[in-house]
């Protein structure tokens, strides 16, 4: 806050009244005795302070251009106990607050019915005292109407056929244990699909819920060690086998198959989707045939008690953890596909409930948050910025000597395929868009209803073609599907340090990158075997795909060579794992600059007319052009602090290069960085050999 007053203090001292040199930038001022105008905005003064105060001006740009641009930051911040510091972990923490402000705000009348229930469940989610007040009976008696006991040491009850039960679960919960029905869509088609069902149970998970279920009953319901190993054993024989193989199917050919009754199970499927099937002439995509023959062999010789215990365990595990608070517990600390690799970190009961919230209503919280908080303006400036990066890369490829004519048709054909998802879909904000099958109920029930709700897709035929289903408008990040051809750049990234930084210099070279960076994933090493309509094809002629590989060598064998000098001498990069992200990072640093003088053309030239360039500089840092700046900003995007087993943990997991790598590869590879910055031929920052894919 020091820094910032005097930053203040000194733009009364240098500026002398003048007035607005562009609508561009209205608040801009110009330096006494100087030609400079200095944006004097609060973007601005912002965007200067956190560039200035991460600086390390000690170091030689040309010798490690990280260092000069985060040395500060990396010195002045503490680690948190995440272990991690960076720009992009302080907006996803201010997002985060702000969805949590919306949250403990509570429900207002006028929201939307689907914001309200959004609300309503994470309220029930926080709500302790109700779970454990309601207890268990809730669970015992959906398990009875399925069809199961309340305890599987339930004696002198008969044993449904498993068919029959396997209807009333999908019916009552939205899952069945053995198989998942799905409806999928993929470029406009709507179809169904049948994967076999993909748990991860092991024997200790067995055996600490059964020692849950006893502690509850305060006797011995059931034997938890022999009953684990019994479970253990028959999940184990059913479910291991491997099956690649996906193929279309009539709902008779999969009966014949499998000898299951899959026209009754999909009629009761289909009784809760608006999704129109015709049981006699509609296909559906089996992922695993093999699979599923094997699979119902081995039910069919199976006892019907180590079915019905199996199936029953399924259903107790999919209820148990929205019960009581023990419950929940267990689950969070043995469910398998929530240990992350690295330390445990603890999530207080509100994250968690907030998170969850999320996952299940991403509209309703995407609608909340944007219409509170999100800048109509940063949405319109982006779609510019995106138009300017796509003209960019398309220059680039026509300007490739390594590229044939016939594969460069097609590689423009591509990217002018990529659909452009800005922000938020426009239908998000339509009446009516929200809607969805009511939820609400008891903490249970509301659960087991949006698990029908994702398995049926209610919604699948409204807004036909719409994009974003299912994704999060306001996540920290940006994407590419590349099977849709399509980028998505949600709203919760379009704050600083990526846009909103006052110069277009800042925001080209942060969020213009990182738009860049996401078009060149269709283009790299997973994204160029994909053609325009999402298809796996070959559409390189073999001497381009020749040369193609070639360079994307020479970026291995170059990240390759890093050190990480936070885990010591000898640990290196892996250049072959992070080949695509580092492909990802040149080519769109490579774009956004030449979007940026695409933009910068724009507004200094008009017919043959030449205007003087309407961008200021930034206070305290106005000896820098605004190329150093946009490199500057670019650097100061990716700054961190972080411990060495995050650095570690990161590079097994992660796919990206850790921040300092990426940066020093990235503009390393760059000619326009090394002018802008006057490096020297064989400084490091700027050697003698560059890579360049894109």
């Amino acid at each position: 806050m020091g820094r910032y007053i005097v930053f203040l203090v000194l733009l009364g001292l240098m500026f002398a009244e003048a007035s607005a040199i562009s609508e561009t930038y209205p608040q801009a001022k110009t330096i006494q005795g100087s030609n400079q105008a200095i944006c004097t905005s609060d973007e601005c003064i912002d965007s200067a302070n956190r560039i200035l105060t991460a600086m390390n001006p000690s170091v030689n740009p040309c010798d490690d251009f990280y260092e000069f641009a985060c040395g500060g930051y990396m010195n002045k911040n503490y680690l948190p106990q995440t272990g991690s510091k960076s720009h992009a972990g302080d907006l996803i923490q201010l997002v985060d607050y702000r969805i949590k402000e919306i949250f403990n705000e509570g429900i207002s009348p006028s929201m939307p019915e689907t914001v309200k229930q959004a609300i309503d469940y994470y309220e029930k989610c926080t709500d302790d005292a109700a779970r454990n007040t309601i207890g268990l009976e809730p669970m015992f008696k959906l398990l009875e109407s399925i069809g199961l006991p309340r305890v599987p040491t339930q004696h002198n009850r008969q044993i449904r056929p498993w068919s029959e039960v396997l209807i009333r679960g999908d019916k009552m919960t939205g899952k069945t244990p053995f198989f998942n029905i799905e409806i999928e869509q993929k470029h406009g088609n709507t179809y169904l699909t049948w994967n076999v069902q993909k748990q991860h149970f092991n024997k200790q998970l067995f055996e600490e819920f059964f020692n849950t279920l006893n502690s509850h009953f305060r006797f011995e319901v059931i034997d938890a060690q022999e009953a684990a190993r019994d479970l253990f054993s028959f999940y184990s024989s059913l479910f291991g086998m491997s099956d690649i193989l996906q193929i279309w199917m009539t709902v008779d050919g999969l009966q014949q198959l499998t000898g299951f009754d899959w026209k009754q199970f999909l009629t009761s499927f289909l009784e809760d989707s608006i999704f129109k099937f015709d049981l006699e002439k509609d296909k559906i995509l089996v992922r695993g045939p093999s699979y599923a023959k094997q699979l119902f062999d081995k039910l069919y010789l199976a006892q019907p008690e180590q079915i019905d215990f199996y199936t029953w365990f399924f259903y107790f595990y999919a209820m148990a953890p929205h019960t009581t608070t023990a419950f929940r517990d267990k689950y969070i600390e043995m469910e398998p596909l929530l240990k992350l690799p690295g330390p445990q970190q603890t999530v207080d009961l509100q994250m968690r409930c907030i998170a969850q919230a999320r996952r299940v209503f991403p509209d309703a919280i995407s609608y909340a948050y944007i219409s509170k908080y999100f800048d109509e303006e940063i949405k319109q400036k982006t779609e510019v910025m995106v138009e300017d990066i796509y003209q960019a890369f398309k220059l680039l490829i026509k300007g490739l000597g390594w590229m044939d004519e016939q594969t460069k048709r097609f590689a423009l054909e591509k990217l002018d395929a990529i659909k452009q998802n800005i922000g938020y879909p426009n239908w998000l904000m339509a009446p009516g868009a929200l809607d969805l099958r009511d939820v609400r109920g008891d903490w249970l029930t509301m659960n087991m209803k949006v698990n029908i709700m994702f398995a049926k897709k209610y919604d699948v035929e409204k807004f036909i073609g719409k994009s974003w289903t299912g994704l999060s408008k306001i996540s920290v990040n940006a994407f590419h599907v590349v099977q849709e051809v399509a980028i998505y750049v949600p709203a919760g990234i379009m704050h600083p340090p990526f846009t909103g930084n006052g110069l277009a210099s800042l925001n080209y070279a942060s969020l213009g990158a990182i738009i860049g960076h996401e078009m060149t994933h269709g283009f790299d090493t997973i994204g160029h075997a994909f053609d325009k309509n999402g298809e796996k094809n070959m559409w390189w002629s073999n001497e381009t795909l020749k040369n193609f590989y070639e360079r994307v060598q020479c970026m291995v064998d170059q990240y390759s060579q890093f050190q990480i000098p936070e885990l010591g001498p000898n640990v290196k990069l892996d250049g072959a794992k992070t080949i695509g992200e580092n492909i990802a990072d040149n080519g769109g640093l490579r774009e956004a600059l030449l979007a940026y003088e695409i933009l910068k053309y724009r507004q200094t030239h008009n017919g043959t007319h030449v205007f003087p360039d309407p961008e200021p500089y930034l206070l305290g840092l106005n000896g820098l052009s605004h190329k150093q700046l946009f490199f500057l900003g670019f650097a100061n995007m990716w700054c961190v602090k972080e411990s060495p087993d995050i650095i570690s943990l990161k590079l097994n997991v992660d796919t990206h290069s850790p921040s300092r790598q990426r940066v020093l590869g990235t503009l390393a590879n760059n000619k326009e960085f090394a002018e802008a910055w006057k490096c020297p031929l064989g400084s490091r920052m700027n050697p003698v050999k560059k890579c360049i894919v894109w």
